[in-house]
């Protein structure tokens, strides 16, 4: 879909607008990434919220229609609060998940071009594989995405309980 030449992406950017872009270049590849990325792992967000969303009881809803509650103060007020649990679950998967990110950026770009792509863990590739083996350099900066990758979801786990 990102092919230059080829892709989807383009040939509807030709048809509707008459240009072309390289996605996967110098100047496109971190976006196109986190787009794939983002495109990649909405439907799990969306369905954590949604059966999140089906688990709310009517009631409170009841009470608001009757108390006169318009629909922001319904969302602000019941909605978000009976949500917030699953929310800072979804959060805490993506920004796990998002701190790891290896495959789409390797798949889609090899590494490439140059540094362009420049993830924490696809950096620790090519300090493990590219770079002459430097071994004991990719295991220090793996450990520093293990603390990195703690310390979030420490954080993300308290203020979620700490809203309890």
């Amino acid at each position: 879909m990102l092919n230059a030449e080829y892709g989807i992406i383009n040939h509807f950017l030709q048809l509707f607008f008459n240009t072309k872009v390289i996605w996967l270049s110098n100047d496109f590849a971190f976006w196109s990434i986190l787009l794939v990325d983002i495109w990649q792992y909405t439907p799990f967000v969306s369905l954590i919220i949604y059966a999140g969303l089906r688990s709310i009881p009517h009631e409170p809803y009841e009470s608001a229609a009757i108390d006169g509650a318009n629909s922001w103060q319904v969302f602000t007020s019941i909605t978000v609060p009976m949500m917030r649990k699953l929310i800072y679950l979804a959060l805490l998967f993506r920004s796990i998940d998002s701190l790891k990110l290896f495959d789409t950026a390797f798949v889609l770009t090899q590494g490439g071009p140059g540094n362009t792509p420049e993830f924490l863990s696809l950096h620790i590739y090519r300090m493990a594989n590219a770079q002459n083996g430097l071994i004991g350099r990719a295991a220090a900066i793996s450990l520093v995405l293990l603390v990195l990758v703690t310390v979030i979801s420490r954080f993300l786990i308290k203020k979620q309980r700490r809203e309890e």
